[in-house]
């Protein structure tokens, strides 16, 4: 049973961050319009391909920087294609890297499980369709999960205090202890145990990334709906304080009216000259005029 459970294909894996990959550029705006955006994908295709392919025989010791150099890789692919800041095209290959270790090692271990049951070694086109079947059930679930939460709004919020690195760095560690070393008490030497725990460590960590997700974009709704609050507020107040200056205009409208027809009738010019003067002392209230070079503030 044991010699039934090798090592994912590096073309699986490449296969597998690639797809990711596309999950969210085709969720995000694009930089490019669609003949290049094809062109570009497939030339990361080839790219991804051919740095994983041949490193596939390397020694234990240089797996870490393969698996580097192909995330990086990835953030590239992501940046180039889609049209969003680096930040945010870290965030989403770090979800990305995350989603193709499950996809590749969700799918290797139901063809280890089958070749162990049934003699499948001649039948290539069955393992091809079940690949493809697999890797696109996975990738069109995930995209179904993430497209809400993929809005220009929230994107454009993601700063440092959102990224997600440590998660994913911690869940791609437990994930693969046991093939770097075999005596802790999170690792097993039974590469079926190996296989069962990677792929439940990775389940793990695109779970906790969801939630994360969600998570944040809730605090960000309801960020959201304190400002329009506010706002709403600030409205009513400034509709209240124009509405008194109505009022107020409207008394001294009416008193205005008075005054002028208690003018039209005083006979006496000294009398009207003291009720001219009071009514210019009423008016100088008004007069005070505040330039500071915003109109709006004025």
């Amino acid at each position: 049973m044991e010699t039934i459970y090798q090592d994912i294909p590096r073309f699986y894996t490449a296969l597998a961050e690639w797809g990711a990959c596309v999950i969210y550029i085709c969720l995000i705006k694009k930089r490019f319009n669609n003949k290049i955006t094809v062109a570009l994908s497939t030339l990361f295709l080839v790219a991804q391909i051919a740095l994983l392919v041949p490193t596939g025989d390397l020694p234990t010791v240089w797996w870490i920087p393969c698996m580097v150099s192909a995330a990086f890789l990835m953030y590239l692919f992501i940046y180039t294609v889609g049209n969003v800041h680096s930040i945010t095209a870290a965030y989403l290959c770090a979800r990305a890297f995350l989603i193709a270790e499950f996809t590749a090692s969700f799918q290797w271990q139901l063809d280890c499980y089958l070749n162990a049951r049934v003699d499948v070694k001649h039948f290539v086109f069955a393992k091809i369709v079940m690949l493809v079947v697999i890797y696109t059930a996975i990738f069109v679930l995930v995209a179904f999960m993430e497209k809400p939460l993929m809005n220009p709004e929230y994107l454009n919020k993601i700063t440092y205090k959102e990224f997600i690195a440590v998660i994913v760095a911690v869940a791609f560690t437990f994930s693969n202890l046991s093939f770097i070393w075999k005596n802790t008490p999170f690792s097993s030497g039974f590469r079926s145990d190996i296989f069962n725990i990677r792929t439940l460590f990775d389940l793990a960590g695109m779970t906790i990334l969801y939630a994360y997700q969600s998570r944040v974009c809730e605090l960000m709704a309801e960020s959201e709906i304190v400002t329009m609050d506010s706002m709403l507020k600030s409205q009513y107040n400034q509709y209240r304080n124009y509405q008194e200056s109505i009022d107020l205009i409207n008394m001294k409208y009416h008193d205005l009216k008075h005054q002028i027809a208690g003018l039209r009738a005083e006979t006496d010019i000294d009398k009207r000259t003291e009720w001219l003067d009071a009514m210019e002392d009423d008016i100088r209230g008004f007069e005070s005029v505040t330039n500071t070079g915003n109109k709006v503030l004025d």
